[in-house]
């Protein structure tokens, strides 16, 4: 299966530049079958616009899964949806009080929410919290236990750790469920 992956990184407003860390961090990618495309974008960009053409272009080279990483959505952006039949959204606990969930656009619209850190003071709490939302904006209030929700916790910074683990299960599922 060929694999892309469109890593979108924010420009500065005031010098237009922009990091791209992705390609940075993701030095070592040696593999014809996985292509990796950081892509720059000023806020008044048309995001969906250029990713749906970037996406044409890798459907039209036979890439069968794309990955589109996105930066800074979340309470307000939701365009990554337009173009995503599965939207996957990655926080941390930090997002403040729990009625702060309310105001998360994306888990209106998220078929999987990774919450990141998770080694970290209070994650379990903010997984609790975050399943609550879930279940509110889907209604899923019978038939469905808390486990089962598509709402994970990770610490992405340790190799093998479980919740990643789990997260490339469902995704491999939800994959291959399309497939």
């Amino acid at each position: 299966m060929k694999i892309a992956i469109l890593a979108v990184d924010p420009q500065k407003k005031k010098t237009g530049g922009a990091l791209l860390g992705d390609r940075i961090r993701m030095n070592a990618i040696y593999n014809d079958d996985v292509f990796l495309r950081s892509i720059s974008l000023a806020s008044d960009d048309d995001m969906t616009g250029m990713i749906l053409r970037a996406i044409d272009t890798l459907i039209d080279r036979n890439f069968q899964v794309i990955f589109c990483e996105t930066a800074g959505i979340g309470q307000l952006d939701t365009a990554i949806c337009e173009v995503s039949p599965l939207p996957l959204y990655v926080m941390t606990h930090e997002y403040g009080a729990d009625t702060q969930l309310e105001k998360i656009n994306m888990l209106d619209y998220a078929r999987l929410v990774v919450i990141n850190k998770f080694e970290t003071k209070r994650s379990e709490d903010a997984l609790a919290a975050v399943r609550k939302q879930y279940r509110r904006n889907f209604n899923l209030f019978e038939g469905i236990d808390d486990a089962e929700l598509p709402v994970f916790g990770t610490a992405a910074n340790r190799f093998d750790d479980e919740g990643v683990n789990c997260v490339y299960l469902h995704l491999l599922d939800r994959i291959n469920e399309h497939y």
